[in-house]
């Protein structure tokens, strides 16, 4: 029997961006969690400057509204703050002085979309700050960033530094297609994964399904490494504590240990 999931990232909230568009279909979104058995839900509406201009309280409000309305039709699935928040020049001010969402408003992570082209030293500083801060970036998708996994040097880098990476559930089970698979069975493979979330935008293309992947996970690499994954996990990110890591892992990753800060001050120069 698998214990309740935990989705650390889906698009639910309605008419906020390129997600759910009405409130009738994220109320569709919560009673599929429900049937998967799926027991919270994290809502990341992407913020991005110029495409997504959302803020903190304009993503409270809509989550506010979508929690009446699932209490109101007894649907048991609790809907979490949180936001996908892209790139930008003020990414960890933003952060830090908590007008950019952290999950739950915990201010311990958040999560981190980093566009198909960076500067890797641009973003190790930023990690650097947040890390010293006591906040952990989880990085959406690695598997399909082109950059991220050409060059394998900047995921080792993030790891290393403390950062999580959280891969998508359709990419597990191939149904974002060969090479996303590909991608993550190979971050899967090398032990650099904490996370698999939904990253559902829809109830048919992209929907909010997360068992097909437990079960794939399960199969393929034991019923541990699929309860940490997509159970454990996430719940600690929600209570704000220190993940497991996957027992392979050879990077530190204490939340404000020593040997990180000592680590990133000797790759920054600092």
């Amino acid at each position: 029997m698998i214990e309740a999931m935990y989705d650390l990232h889906c698009h639910i909230l309605p008419a906020i961006d390129d997600g759910s568009k009405k409130l009738a279909d994220s109320v569709e979104f919560a009673r599929l969690a429900a049937s998967e058995g799926i027991h919270k839900v994290v809502a990341t509406p992407h913020i991005r400057a110029g495409s997504y201009e959302n803020t903190r309280g304009g993503i409270e409000e809509r989550l506010g509204e979508l929690r009446k309305t699932l209490r109101d039709q007894a649907i048991d699935v609790e809907i979490v703050l949180g936001a996908e928040v892209y790139l930008s020049p003020d990414v960890v001010d933003g952060v830090i002085a908590g007008e950019l969402p952290t999950y739950g408003g915990s201010g311990k992570y958040f999560l981190f979309e980093l566009p198909d082209f960076f500067m890797q030293r641009q973003v190790e500083e930023y990690v650097f700050k947040l890390r010293t801060a006591g906040i952990t970036p989880i990085i959406a998708h690695p598997e399909r960033n082109p950059q991220l996994m050409n060059r394998r040097e900047h995921l080792d880098n993030l790891v290393r530094m403390g950062s999580v990476l959280q891969i998508t559930a359709m990419s597990v089970t191939g149904r974002f297609g060969k090479e996303a698979r590909k991608a993550a069975d190979e971050l899967l493979d090398r032990h650099l994964v904490h996370i698999v979330a939904s990253d559902a935008h829809n109830t048919t293309s992209r929907p909010l399904k997360l068992r097909e992947a437990y079960d794939h996970i399960a199969a393929k690499r034991g019923p541990e490494a699929a309860e940490r994954l997509l159970v454990t996990n996430p719940r600690k990110v929600l209570e704000g504590e220190p993940l497991d890591a996957d027992p392979g892992l050879d990077y530190e990753d204490e939340a404000s240990g020593s040997k990180v800060t000592r680590f990133l001050s000797r790759l920054l120069g600092f």
